[in-house]
């Protein structure tokens, strides 16, 4: 498909090099032409003040972007260009609809549907990407990945969430596992500290006054704190969760 490409760029370009440069050389002879087009023209753009001038820059557009679209050099603007062109061209060179004469009128008309069906192929040039994609494909494509790439990062929130989540409550668990053990042992001491005392008492030995009704109470103590830190352990997991 390159290759038909470069073929056929000179070939749509070779008309307006060939013809513009003419025009160029020679305005004089078209500017009889060009003058109900330019004069409309005049009072709106200053450089426009002689139609011969018009007519020189419209064939040194086709010129340079008739060179530039045969050597395949931004071919698509060079296409965009040469068909602004033809537009004064077509209605300074083919007003069939002012001719008189019903031959003239008909030659005139078939030139004018000739530089529309050039003006056609000058556009689909202008299309052409050359097999890459497109602006517009281009946009699409960007937009529907942004639209993928935002979903995916909804669902990675979402699972982290959850993982978050699940580890707060084998958190919770673990604590309250290791309180609960926490708990045996202080009451099994607890129960030793008992007997210990009861057994000195029997055997009468006395320890001394209060030691060992501090160290039960001191056991005790203890069992509170680990009992109300089992308490307030769930709360602050569930805290953490709803943050």
């Amino acid at each position: 498909m390159s290759g038909l490409r470069d073929l056929a760029r000179p070939m749509l370009a070779s008309v307006f090099v060939t013809q513009g440069l003419d025009t160029f050389q020679h305005p004089e002879r078209v500017s009889e032409l060009a003058d109900p087009v330019v004069r409309p023209l005049a009072d709106r753009v200053p450089i426009l003040t002689e139609t011969e001038h018009a007519v020189r820059i419209n064939a040194a557009i086709q010129v340079g972007a008739g060179t530039m679209l045969g050597l395949g050099l931004l071919p698509r603007l060079s296409a965009l260009a040469i068909a602004g062109s033809m537009v004064p061209t077509t209605l300074a060179g083919h007003r069939f609809w002012e001719a008189k004469d019903p031959l003239e009128r008909k030659m005139q008309r078939i030139q004018f549907l000739k530089n529309v069906t050039i003006v056609g192929g000058l556009l689909v040039a202008a299309g052409d990407t050359g097999g890459n994609p497109s602006l517009a494909w281009r946009r699409r494509h960007a937009a529907k990945r942004a639209s993928q790439q935002l979903a995916g990062l909804k669902l990675a929130t979402r699972a982290a969430a959850g993982s978050a989540s699940a580890v707060a409550d084998q958190a919770t668990q673990a604590y309250g596992a290791l309180t609960d053990a926490a708990m045996a042992v202080v009451g099994q001491l607890s129960e030793a500290a008992d007997a210990i005392t009861d057994s000195a008492r029997r055997n009468g030995h006395r320890p001394p006054p209060g030691r060992a009704q501090a160290a039960v109470a001191s056991v005790r103590a203890a069992a509170g704190q680990f009992a109300r830190a089992a308490q307030g352990a769930p709360r602050n997991a569930k805290r953490g969760r709803g943050r």
